[in-house]
């Protein structure tokens, strides 16, 4: 069982976990009558979401490559001002001692 204290609101509850392993066993199991159509029908099913994930991976490379753009330019921006500002005088000082 749990090594959580009993009444303080840790794990499920007992409804709670027969319930989640009904849904998980019904998931992953085979019901008894289960034909080779439904195993399609979960397949094309599977197909569909691992299209709709794959978009949205697709989706995010493609904002973080622009989000890596960004901050490459961002960084070639605060490199060209260091420049400036050094060539100016106004840049950072080494420290003395060397």
């Amino acid at each position: 069982m749990s090594s959580q204290p009993a009444g303080r609101g840790f794990g499920l509850s007992r409804q709670e976990k027969a319930d989640l392993e009904r849904l998980i066993g019904t998931s992953l199991g085979t019901a008894p009558g289960e034909s080779v159509l439904d195993a399609r029908v979960q397949i094309e099913v599977l197909g569909k979401t691992a299209a709709q994930m794959a978009g949205m991976l697709l989706d995010l490379d493609r904002r973080l490559n622009l989000l890596y753009e960004v901050l490459c330019m961002t960084q070639q921006k605060s490199a060209l001002m260091d420049e400036r500002l050094e060539v100016l005088g106004g840049g950072p000082q080494a420290p003395e001692g060397e």
